[in-house]
């Protein structure tokens, strides 16, 4: 029933004609099918109803657990066969050996750094007043359900930080009341530079400020909910989601290459023995032990080097691809001065033009300061920061004067 519920509730959001957030219903439907496959099988029993939060929180810290695993396992193997086998003869402490190491241990930390950032910033709320909020000693706020964090670890919001990114805000419109309507702005609602009113939270929130169902708070220039960082992405950490995407593709990238002859060699060798088949000693295309054989090797340190070759080359380049192709829906949003709910109450607004007046219209951003105007919205001033592992302030955010529009 909840499954038909949600189901129907999509259907006519899509055919409505108010600005349709597709993360938000990407998000609802991946967990209205979760439960159901959930609640259908015999894992309700296994797993209880009280864990299950728990389980996707622990999401960040597995996949830290997966960049460091790759990471320790190119020193431990794969060193020796991409690099010293093939450039050094077998001899530790040439260029290409310090070149890759270092390069490695750079991209793990800046990956893993970002990540973390991404996952316990706060992405920027708008925090009712303090009468209706527990506040600790440390003026400091929690939040139920929490917003980001890994592993029991929850970001307690700082009361203090909270309210001055929403005065740099509500600083930039020259009116303080708003509108408590925000349809009236029609389908580009999304792209007012007028404060709204949230009757959620019962609070005037500042422009570009959107309700998150999922965390059940005002984020600050909200991008989408993103559950592999259990987190918002927002005003105050879309810069360090950013740039795990970009570092994280590039690494992925890198070593592919850097493993794409050696997979060849082993997969030639495997197609000469064998024979082109489908399946080798029923283990798949890769020849790889059964399951429970391959974790025990790797948790006994017995893996052979083919085995780790072919556990290593397919992550990364599976992974390669898809982050890629997402990689590239925050770098269009970015030059067009959007974010993605602006971006699909545009889309919104167009198909609407186009079915009324049977024309394709792009119609202003009062946020595109150009390409490199945003590039500084996003990464800060120095640009040259991001290559740095260092905790960077988010710029004042842009929002135009309602007497310049």
């Amino acid at each position: 029933e909840e499954l038909k519920q949600t189901w129907s509730d999509f259907n006519r959001a899509i055919r409505s004609i108010e600005p349709f957030d597709q993360w938000h219903w990407i998000y609802v439907l991946s967990v209205g099918f979760g439960r159901y496959i959930y609640h259908s099988s015999r894992l309700s029993r296994l797993i209880p109803n009280g864990s299950r939060r728990k389980i996707v929180a622990s999401v960040p810290g597995l996949s830290v657990i997966l960049i460091l695993s790759v990471t320790v396992s190119y020193f431990t193997r794969l060193r020796r066969i991409v690099t010293l086998e093939r450039y050094c003869h077998n001899k530790s402490g040439c260029i290409e050996d310090y070149f890759h190491g270092t390069k490695i241990v750079y991209l793990s930390v800046m990956i893993i750094w970002n990540y973390l950032k991404s996952v316990f910033d706060s992405p920027g709320v708008a925090l009712p007043e303090s009468q209706d909020l527990e506040v600790s000693p440390r003026n400091q706020v929690s939040t139920t359900p929490p917003i980001g964090g890994c592993c029991g670890l929850s970001i307690p919001l700082n009361i203090e930080e909270e309210r001055k990114r929403v005065v740099l805000y509500s600083g930039t419109s020259d009116d303080p009341t708003g509108s408590s309507n925000p349809s009236e702005f029609g389908y580009l609602s999304a792209l007012s530079v007028k404060p709204t009113y949230c009757h959620k939270c019962r609070i005037m929130r500042p422009p570009r400020c959107h309700h998150c169902s999922v965390c059940n708070r005002c984020i600050l220039q909200m991008d989408h909910y993103c559950p592999w960082i259990n987190n918002c992405v927002g005003y105050n950490n879309f810069r360090s989601f950013t740039l795990t995407l970009v570092f994280l593709s590039y690494a992925c990238w890198y070593g592919t290459f850097m493993l794409g002859g050696v997979f060849w060699e082993v997969m030639k060798e495997n197609v000469e023995t064998h024979g082109w088949q489908l399946l080798y000693a029923k283990t798949g295309i890769l020849n790889l032990p059964p399951p429970w054989t391959l974790c025990y090797q790797i948790y006994k340190g017995t893996v052979s080097d083919d085995a780790m070759i072919k556990l290593v080359f397919p992550l990364l380049f599976g992974t390669a691809i898809p982050l890629t192709l997402l990689l590239n829906i925050p770098l269009v949003y970015i030059r067009k001065g959007r974010t993605a709910i602006e971006n699909q109450a545009v889309l919104t607004w167009q198909k609407q033009q186009l079915l009324i007046h049977g024309r394709y219209e792009d119609p202003p951003n009062p946020f595109d300061k150009g390409i490199l105007g945003n590039l500084r919205q996003l990464l800060g001033e120095n640009l040259w920061l991001i290559l740095l592992p260092i905790p960077v302030r988010p710029p004042a955010p842009y929002v135009p004067h309602l007497k310049d529009n």
